[in-house]
């Protein structure tokens, strides 16, 4: 009996088909740039690398197939990471929203590299909470809002953004002062081609407009580059 098959490239993944069964194929090249929003996909096709076959449905001309076991690539990482990865693939999204007209290209070895600055970007954004504890340099006023700048170079790009967050507790206790902020609002982002320290003429401008804008400055704290207060009260050979 003749054999029937066909075999299809869509990128990322292979279909073939042989004698009425189609199965796929799944390779991500971790060097690879893509736009923000495809590599997001990318990334979550990653986190299907796990344990258990996966399998889709093929929709031809209203007649439906399935598709599986896709072959997976296997990965040292976990799913875990993955899922991490794509959480900071959605913050640096939402910068892009924010800032239209910029089309950075990025890899998952980008993500890989910057890993250790993008987990600390989104953390200080995305939380949907923060307390801060450190020692002040002198006695404050209880402050009701703070606003500060994030910072990170991801690939060939940076991105940037200025946070608001409003402060509904702040004490200071035996010499010891504790924040609890709320979620972050964004003021502003910036996502443009190159370092971070490349583009302070239009960083610091723009957040210097939002201090202002923020009023009273016995009202508000204004921490600054978010990166430089936190290497300045907790260095990192600090025991």
């Amino acid at each position: 009996m003749r054999q029937q098959a066909w075999r299809l490239d869509m990128g990322c993944l292979t279909l073939t088909w042989r004698d009425g069964d189609l199965r796929g194929t799944l390779f991500l090249d971790p060097t690879e740039r893509l736009a923000v929003a495809q590599l997001r996909d990318r990334v979550r096709l990653g986190g299907w690398s796990g344990p258990g076959d996966v399998r889709a449905t093929v929709v031809v001309d209203g007649g439906r197939h399935e598709v599986g076991p896709i072959v997976l690539p296997t990965r040292d990482d976990g799913s875990d990471d993955w899922l991490e990865a794509g959480r900071w693939v959605g913050t640096l999204q939402t910068m892009l929203d924010a800032h239209p007209g910029s089309d950075p290209k990025l890899s998952i070895d980008d993500l890989s590299n910057a890993g250790t600055w993008l987990k600390r970007f989104h953390d200080c954004y995305s939380a949907s909470t923060m307390r801060v504890e450190h020692i002040p340099n002198e006695d404050d006023d209880p402050t009701h809002a703070v606003i500060y700048r994030l910072r990170c170079d991801v690939g060939e790009w940076c991105f940037f953004a200025i946070v608001r967050r409003e402060v509904p507790v702040d004490t200071i206790i035996d010499g010891r002062r504790t924040l609890f902020m709320k979620p972050a609002e964004l003021l502003e982002a910036h996502v443009m081609r190159g370092a971070w320290a490349d583009h302070i003429n239009v960083i610091l401008p723009a957040y210097e407009r939002h201090v202002r804008a923020m009023g009273d400055p016995t009202y508000f704290w204004d921490i600054g580059d978010l990166e430089d207060w936190l290497a300045s009260r907790f260095p990192p050979d600090a025991e």
